[in-house]
């Protein structure tokens, strides 16, 4: 029996994962020209102390996408209480994030720390604008690290990583038990990331200038345009060019006697 509810649990973490690896991928690569493409407080969080964002403009970002969350759960809420979805919800409670019962506060505090960071971190990096060996697909890249982070800590603290996402069913369904757990561990994750990246591994500090001062080799210098001189003389001959082959004439300088011809 245990066996049987494991590998329903792992079913469910593996659905659940995959689609926030299609979700994230996709709507990163959709909006990020527009907004950056954020869906996450503890990425604008990181964004700000990465000093890419003021602090109105996080603020504003945050209660946007805790707005987002709240509206999704209550359609997801209303879509089942019409019966209109066949599977349950985890725990019944539209995906709450909770702790296991052998994980403390404390510890997930702890997980939810380690995990946002590393996401923050790879978000931040693959982001810089003064970086020029990224390569790949860089949404793709972020859902596969929030896939792997989800397996590693879903069955110990729901692998959030994400305030909104938790505040959105904990809204719907009241449950809010440990939810600061949720906001506390990712924001300090993601703020963290954001001053270690931008003190330490911005593109700035690490890609060396270019030296100014070097001598640089003179310019190539362009080649003699050839223009037509009227007169010109070569070897004592006159030529007028001017005139037609056949009226050319064709004059002695001189001659030894000085006489002219």
């Amino acid at each position: 029996m245990n066996a049987v509810n494991s590998l329903n649990k792992l079913g469910e973490t593996a659905t659940a994962t995959s689609c926030r690896l299609s979700e994230v991928s996709l709507h990163f690569q959709a909006i990020a020209h527009v907004s950056g493409g954020h869906i996450n407080p503890a990425v604008s969080i990181g964004f700000f102390t990465c000093r890419r964002m003021t602090l109105v403009k996080t603020l504003l970002y945050i209660f946007a996408q805790s707005l987002g969350a709240i509206t999704g759960s209550a359609i997801l809420q209303v879509r089942q209480s019409l019966r209109c979805l066949s599977w349950s919800s985890q725990n019944g409670m539209l995906g709450v994030t909770v702790l296991a019962t052998q994980i403390t506060s404390v510890q997930g505090l702890a997980i939810e720390i380690i995990i946002t960071f590393m996401l923050v971190f790879l978000i931040v990096s693959t982001t810089d604008g003064g970086r020029q060996d990224v390569s790949g697909s860089v949404p793709l890249a972020i859902g596969i690290y929030i896939v792997g982070a989800a397996f590693a800590a879903g069955p110990l603290t729901g692998g959030s990583m994400n305030p909104a996402r938790s505040l959105g069913p904990a809204v719907i369904t009241g449950h809010w038990k440990a939810h600061w757990v949720y906001w506390a561990g990712p924001l300090a994750g993601g703020a963290l990331a954001g001053l270690l990246y931008s003190n330490l591994f911005d593109a700035k500090y690490v890609v060396e200038p270019e030296n100014e001062d070097a001598d640089t080799p003179a310019p190539l210098a362009s080649p003699p345009v050839r223009t037509q001189q009227a007169p010109y003389h070569l070897q004592g001959i006159h030529y007028q060019p001017e005139e037609s082959y056949n009226s050319r004439r064709i004059i002695n300088s001189y001659d030894a006697k000085g006489a002219k011809f």
